[in-house]
């Protein structure tokens, strides 16, 4: 009798057992799931900026800031209180991106130049009226980039990919922190200067 109540005991236990395992491997699977989204979420966000150091009296260039990572990199600088020159192929979106960066930061100090990274004619310009207007240069980062545009060539007859995305980059930084000598360029700080890619190779 024992040995069956047993035996009863045991298949009652079984359904019991599997559907506290089942409960809590729901459980498991829920908290995994708002995890994850927590950790995509996060992602998707992007970075943070969590530094509390000041950019005041400080100037920065950041070209193809009107939209994407190069506008939320202007925005910070603004946020910070440096004085930046917003460097972009369409300076109509320029003006717009930089209107809401302003309004938003409350730093008038947000400027858009024209700059097209397919042709060195509008580098040079680009460079010449910077150091027309300014004595120093801080920051530099070259954000500005194509991709995956029906295939054509720059002004100076590269293919539109290496010309903006790689070639682009190396007068663009010359002509700003090394000017030929007896500039103003010469006389500035050290500058920091970044290369903003998604795939570098």
């Amino acid at each position: 009798m024992q040995e069956q109540e047993g035996v009863y005991f045991r298949l009652e236990s079984r359904p019991q057992s599997a559907h506290l395992r089942s409960k809590h491997c729901i459980l498991f699977l829920r908290v995994l799931c708002l995890t994850d989204k927590l950790k995509i979420r996060k992602f998707i966000a992007g970075g943070v900026c969590r530094t509390n150091v000041q950019l005041t009296g400080k100037v920065a260039v950041v070209t193809g800031s009107n939209t994407g990572i190069g506008k939320e990199t202007a925005r910070e600088l603004a946020r910070k209180g440096a004085r930046i020159y917003m460097a972009c192929r369409d300076t109509q979106k320029g003006e717009s991106a930089a209107s809401e960066i302003r309004a938003d930061t409350k730093n008038s100090q947000v400027l858009v130049r024209k700059l097209d990274l397919s042709d060195t004619k509008s580098i040079r310009a680009f460079a010449e009226g910077f150091l027309a207007e300014e004595k120093q240069l801080h920051i530099l980062i070259n954000n500005a980039g194509v991709f995956m545009c029906p295939y054509s060539k720059t002004a100076d007859g590269f293919e539109t990919h290496l010309g903006v995305n790689h070639l682009a980059s190396w007068p663009t930084c010359f002509l700003l922190m090394s000017w030929p000598r007896g500039s103003k360029a010469l006389a500035s700080p050290p500058t920091q200067y970044t290369q903003a890619s998604s795939t570098l190779k």
